[in-house]
């Protein structure tokens, strides 16, 4: 992309110059007995080829017709140029936008059992950082390509994501919601997380959903239209804080247990089924060492 609107600025300067230094040229010719407008005309139309009669009578002045010759050739030329350039910047970027987006479309219908994390501001990429770094897979829904662009390459992976409104009903199925065991809202605003939550738990009644609130009052209503779990960051913060200086040592073993970095060591859920040989056992008598 970078590389044709280079060679678009390129083809219009030249044509630029063509135009300019040709005008002039055609003043000089005439000794400034013709009008620089008229210069420009002449130089235009001799460009565009339209087959007007000559502004300029070049034929009365010594070299002004080969002059004419020589801007026709080379003239033609530029145009040419510039308009192919034009034609491929649209052309060739609809085309590897389409293809851009159906390959991305057949990566992302192969994924099953992924989350799907709308929003990619401060929160999302934080959230998504965390799936990526500890093996889940993730699809990202955001309406700014290049705000993914750029989480992408300072996280060094390549994530399948979807442009688009998290809060659409067609976006969470392009993003997989019926394959996916969970979504995590994670947008900046606390309205659009709240439709989110909605339309998924419409799509997924028992799909697990987990959204950020920036507002403590937006908590509740997030739960009453469906969120399992309902983040609050400015809560959490608040509760770290008072953690980190009142009992740092623990705030630390936690953070341990709870990250995806570090020691390596994870605190996960497991069910024990009914017909499992540790059913009724405590932790003494099922020895699991």
């Amino acid at each position: 992309m970078v590389d044709r609107g280079r060679r678009i600025v390129a083809a219009a300067l030249l044509v630029v110059a063509i135009v300019t230094l040709s005008s002039v040229a055609y003043y000089l010719l005439g000794g400034g007995q013709w009008e620089m407008m008229d210069c420009v005309y002449m130089t235009l139309v001799t460009l565009s080829t339209v087959g007007f009669t000559e502004v300029l009578p070049v034929r009365d002045v010594p070299g002004a017709q080969l002059f004419t010759m020589v801007l026709l050739v080379a003239g033609i030329g530029a145009v040419a140029y510039f308009l192919s350039a034009v034609t491929a910047f649209i052309v060739e970027g609809d085309l590897q936008e389409i293809i851009g987006r159906r390959r991305m479309e057949r990566r992302i219908a192969r994924i099953s059992g992924h989350t799907i994390v709308v929003g990619i501001g401060r929160t999302g990429e934080y959230a998504a950082t965390q799936f990526v770094k500890g093996g889940h897979p993730v699809v990202l829904i955001d309406r700014d390509e290049e705000r993914i662009r750029t989480f992408l390459a300072q996280l060094g992976e390549d994530v399948p994501y979807i442009v688009g409104d998290g809060t659409k009903e067609l976006t969470l199925r392009q993003a997989g919601i019926e394959r996916a065991q969970g979504i995590v809202c994670a947008t900046d605003s606390d309205q659009s997380n709240l439709y989110a939550v909605l339309t998924a738990r419409q799509l997924r009644p028992e799909l697990r959903i987990v959204s950020r609130a920036a507002d403590i009052g937006a908590v509740d209503k997030l739960r009453l239209v469906g969120a399992d779990a309902v983040v609050a960051p400015a809560e959490i913060g608040g509760i770290r804080l008072f953690a980190e200086m009142v009992r740092p040592e623990a705030t630390t073993f936690l953070e341990t247990l709870l990250s995806d970095h570090g020691r390596g060591v994870h605190v996960q859920s497991v069910v024990i089924t009914k017909e499992s040989p540790l059913a009724g056992q405590t932790l003494a008598e099922a020895n699991l060492r």
